[in-house]
């Protein structure tokens, strides 16, 4: 089954915002940090580390009375507002030693990263348990790896072509919202 028809467009556009997050942010380190090979490996490192810690940790660390889905929009907005604020600390990481500001870009990613990581297994504790709730999760993680395909596309082919990163980043927050 199916889960409701509200939840799967908005893990797309999760999905999506979250690809074009990190295609901008690797823009952006690459303006900063002046490698390409070393903004690649903060960027990926960052996201993928944080996805997988936010989906360990987050969801255990929300408040049991705070609603599922109301966690998730409440980290979805956390996830535009913080990535809209990257781009302003980025200049002020990079004016630290090279190794140091490889572990400050990595420490600003990593918060909307969390936050991005948590939000599948908070909308599996919504659907509940069993056969049925494990095909919406099926359905949901779709949606979300569907989103992260246009967001890739949208990023490299338009946003980033045709405008900014600025540009990007803000269509990424929007989307979160």
């Amino acid at each position: 089954m199916i889960p409701a028809p509200l939840l799967l467009p908005l893990f797309v556009a999760s999905g999506a915002a979250a690809l074009v997050d990190e295609i901008a942010w690797f823009q952006l380190l690459s303006l900063h940090s002046g490698g390409t090979s070393r903004s690649m490996a903060i960027v990926l490192a960052t996201f993928m580390a944080g996805l997988g810690l936010g989906a360990i940790v987050v969801p255990r660390r929300l408040a049991a009375r705070l609603h599922p889905l109301r966690a998730c929009a409440a980290l979805e907005v956390g996830i535009g507002l913080s990535a809209l604020l990257l781009p302003v600390l980025f200049p002020l990481a990079s004016r630290l030693p090279v190794p140091l500001d490889s572990v400050a870009f990595a420490l600003l990613l990593l918060v909307p990263t969390l936050a991005m990581g948590a939000t599948l297994p908070l909308a599996a504790r919504a659907l509940g348990h069993g056969r049925r709730a494990a095909r919406q999760v099926a359905w949901l993680y779709a949606a979300n790896t569907l989103g992260g395909v246009i967001g890739c596309l949208a990023a490299g082919f338009w946003l980033l072509r045709v405008h900014d990163t600025s540009v990007a980043v803000r269509v990424a927050a929007a989307l979160n919202a």
